[in-house]
């Protein structure tokens, strides 16, 4: 059978399409799920909110407008402030010495981030410290040997 000539459930259902009407038409303006429940369970059926949509456009029915509520404030969800935990965020600093490495929280702006050790070493990891130009993460020495010229392999 092709598909023009399917019958679907609106054709073969006695009463569905006027009880879609009249539900459609009604002034407590249901809503398309409810719709699509209530005639559901009265026609042992399973009728979609989308499958009442396209049938009222398909026959011309009025769009449907939610309800105008007036001019109500919104509710805007509040968030719970949390207290401020008691422990220090980050421990107490030992001042800078010049010349030694400096720890993560001991890093500033102007301080070159280049880690030093080994790489598969665990934190607490220590950085090089000296100074950095302001943009830049490194230091001008492993600047130089991070950012290195392009190589032509085939010569």
């Amino acid at each position: 059978m092709k598909r023009n000539e399917e019958r679907g459930p609106w054709e073969t259902t006695p009463g569905l399409l006027a009880r879609y009407l009249e539900l459609q038409a009604d002034e407590k303006q249901f809503s398309y799920s409810v719709i699509a429940t209530m005639l559901s369970d009265e026609f042992n059926l399973t009728i979609t909110k989308n499958s009442l949509i396209g049938k009222g456009r398909r026959l011309g029915l009025k769009l449907r407008r939610k309800p105008h509520k007036g001019a109500q404030p919104r509710h805007r969800r509040r968030f719970k402030v949390k207290p401020a935990p008691d422990a220090p965020l980050a421990p107490d600093v030992p001042p800078r010495n010049e010349g030694e490495p400096l720890s993560l929280y001991q890093l500033g702006e102007d301080t070159c981030r280049w880690p030093l050790g080994p790489i598969d070493e665990r934190p607490p990891y220590l950085y090089c410290g000296h100074y950095a130009p302001i943009g830049r993460s490194y230091c001008d020495d492993h600047y130089s040997r991070s950012h290195t010229q392009a190589r032509k392999t085939w010569e």
